[in-house]
């Protein structure tokens, strides 16, 4: 299983509860990136309004002599990816259908207030070219296998009164990045293998916590600052994933529970290079509520730079992302929404 607490990517979805920057793997200088990851234009609908997306500017200057940002850019759509999850009876993707104003919008209210109540997968819901039984999938999964299989059923509930949320059902297979079968062709059947996080008693964690210490003024405001001087971070804080990222060899998620009362907190994913430069992923900040995940990493593309599947934590929920490049800076695209 995946190294965060197993929960549905949307919080609360009622009978539905319960149930993815770029320097080198030996660190090739690249500057310090100010902003976080540029949330893609089709997740930002989803985000709360005034959610805090980019840090406090900071007066700490970067490390001197840093070479350009290489501009690697994903080549691949990343709209078509989605996360598949598994259960005890079955595989299936979660789909978050967000409705607009158009006809098709009140096609989906149909479909869900039709099969309100079911206790089976629907053998049709009427959208063929959207959603179709027979429809084939590749499953890239966590545990690095790779599952084939087709549409098998469908489960769709209103989410308040402008979302629905959709199962598609698969049949039993990994949890890990789904893509339909007809967005893959001539691309490699086997991404490369899934990166995992640090062990504890890895001689790098050690490094890593010293350099991130040294340099989180760089991406962090004040208040976050005065709260790790007060109380350093340590291996407990955060959990490091290696790889081949713009920007360093290392995605960090911090979440550092700096009160011992349990008030406060700092938390943020962040792409952290040995030399001293950082990259917010995700905005390290101050918080109460939030918690974000690394899921693991992958190269979709197959272009030698890892994309990453991370988990964005907010109050009104948690939603699975795809980490990917746009040159060379870190971008989020939800995989869990589809506009309607």
């Amino acid at each position: 299983m995946l190294q965060h607490r197993w929960s549905i990517v949307v919080v609360g979805v009622g009978a539905f509860a319960g149930a993815l920057a770029c320097g080198s793997g030996t660190d090739s200088p690249v500057p310090v990136s100010p902003e976080p990851a540029v949330i893609a234009e089709r997740s930002t609908t989803a985000a709360p309004p005034d959610r805090e997306t980019t840090p406090p500017p900071s007066t700490v200057a970067p490390p001197p002599n840093l070479d350009p940002v290489p501009p690697i850019t994903t080549d691949i759509d990343p709209s078509v990816f989605h996360w598949s999850h598994d259960s005890d009876e079955h595989a299936f993707i979660e789909v978050m259908v967000q409705l607009g104003d158009g006809p098709e919008a009140e096609t989906w209210r149909s479909i869900a207030r039709a099969h309100e109540g079911q206790t089976k997968p629907a053998r049709d819901i009427g959208m063929p070219e959207r959603f179709a039984r027979g429809d084939s999938w590749i499953v890239f999964g966590a545990d690095g296998s790779v599952f084939g299989g087709k549409a098998k059923g469908f489960w769709p509930a209103m989410y308040g009164e402008d979302m629905v949320l959709l199962r598609v059902v698969l049949g039993v297979g990994p949890e890990g990045v789904a893509v339909r079968a007809r967005d893959w062709t001539g691309r490699p059947r086997n991404p490369a293998r899934w990166g995992r996080g640090l062990e504890a008693d890895d001689p790098k964690l050690g490094e890593v916590i010293e350099v991130l210490g040294r340099s989180i003024a760089m991406v962090a405001g004040p208040q976050v600052v005065a709260l790790l001087e007060r109380r350093p971070l340590t291996a407990k804080d955060v959990y490091v994933t290696p790889g081949r990222f713009c920007g360093g060899s290392y995605l960090v998620r911090l979440d550092a529970r700096v009160d011992p009362n349990g008030r406060d907190s700092v938390a943020g994913i962040v792409i952290l290079g040995l030399d001293g430069r950082l990259t917010p992923v995700i905005p390290v900040e101050r918080t109460t509520t939030n918690r974000h995940y690394v899921w693991g990493t992958l190269d979709l593309d197959d272009d030698g730079y890892d994309e990453a599947v991370v988990e964005r934590g907010e109050e009104s929920g948690s939603f699975a992302n795809l980490l990917y490049w746009r040159e060379g800076q870190p971008q989020l695209e939800p995989l869990v929404l589809e506009p309607a």
